[in-house]
This record gives C-alpha cells, structure tokens and sequence, in this order.
C-alpha cells in the first residue's frame, strides 16, 4: 500500500515524457541551451582538427619537432 502512493503519483508527472532523452532534452532547454547532436559533434571536432593542421602548417622545422616530442 506504501509503495503504490509511492510510484503512482510520480509516474503522472512525467506522463507526457515517454524516455529519459526527452526529459533530459526538455529540462536542457528549460535551462537556455540545446542538446547537440552527433553530427553537429563532428563538425566542431573536424574544426578544431583542421585549425590544429593549419598551425602545426605555419611551424618552423624546430617548432614542428617540439609539438611532435610534446604529444
């Protein structure tokens, strides 16, 4: 009897919510910003990689060497 006044009422609140993306997606834009998808992932990860390639492009020969010892 406890448990079922337990879990019915929460069970209502978040009725119009059928998984936990959804809800973890609608309190995202409660909170003023969006979830990012996989795709909009890639393209900042190629960005970056990219801008990495271009300043390892304008390194001299001793720069280049001591990113390389760096990583």
């Amino acid at each position: 009897m406890g448990l079922d006044r337990l879990i019915f009422p929460v069970m209502g609140r978040v009725k119009s919510i059928k998984t936990l993306g959804q809800l973890a997606e609608k309190n995202t834009k409660k909170a003023g910003s969006s979830i990012q998808s996989a795709e909009e992932d890639r393209k900042i990860a190629a960005k970056a990689k990219i801008k990495e390639i271009n300043q390892i492009n304008n390194m001299t020969e001793k720069q280049k060497i001591k990113f390389i010892e760096g990583k």
